[in-house]
This record gives structure tokens, C-alpha cells and sequence, in this order.
């Protein structure tokens, strides 16, 4: 008697069994739209901006970063209908740096050098 065989209908009837429950529930929210920011110059940079126009600044939570610094910022929700580029500076204590455009959809890494 093969014992593996015994063992075997049972498993796949499982597997096919969760796999339909799988299929029947609501699929889960998209995932969120995250990039990593290295500061890599000499001083620290106070705030993360961006701005789909250019004219109006959003800070990006949380962005304070020391000289050497990597760290992961999360877009908010409310950009999921926007356009993917984005303008983007960092602010340090004597101003912010020269804005750059950056792709949210394709980018995941972004150095500051101020």
C-alpha cells in the first residue's frame, strides 16, 4: 500500500478547497507606494515637499533625515488618482534644494547630495 497516495487526495482536496475560498474573497486594497531617501550630504535635511504643480508644497510625513541617513516615505493615499511624476525637494535649515522631477511609479531610491 502506497501511503503517500492516501495522504495525497486529501491534501490536494484542502488546497483546492482554499483556493476557491481565496478566490471569493474581496481582493485586498492596493499596495501602498513607498521610496527610500538617502541623505547623503553634509547637512541635515528637515522636511521632504512635493508638489504635482510645482506652485504648491505638501510635506511628506516624517522626513526629517541626519547626514547619512536612509529612510522610507510612503505617498498618502490621495495621490493614487494623480499623475506618477512629481515634484520633489528637500528642505534644509538655510532653504530647500532645487526641485526634481521624480516618477513615484517607477522610482523607489532618491539621494539628496545638499
Amino acid at each position: 500500500m502506497d501511503i503517500n497516495k492516501n495522504f495525497r487526495n486529501p491534501l490536494l482536496s484542502l488546497i483546492s478547497a482554499a483556493s476557491v475560498f481565496a478566490l471569493n474573497m474581496p481582493f485586498a486594497e492596493a499596495a501602498s507606494w513607498t521610496f527610500k531617501v538617502t541623505n547623503s550630504g553634509k547637512s541635515a535635511i528637515s522636511k521632504i515637499e512635493v508638489s504635482e504643480d510645482g506652485k504648491s508644497w505638501g510635506n511628506v510625513g516624517g522626513s526629517s533625515l541626519k547626514p547619512g541617513e536612509t529612510s522610507t516615505f510612503e505617498w498618502d493615499p490621495s495621490t493614487d488618482n494623480s499623475s506618477c511624476t512629481w515634484k520633489i525637494r528637500a528642505v534644509y535649515a538655510d532653504g530647500p534644494s532645487e526641485a526634481a522631477p521624480f516618477d513615484f511609479c517607477k522610482e523607489t531610491d532618491l539621494e539628496f547630495n545638499g
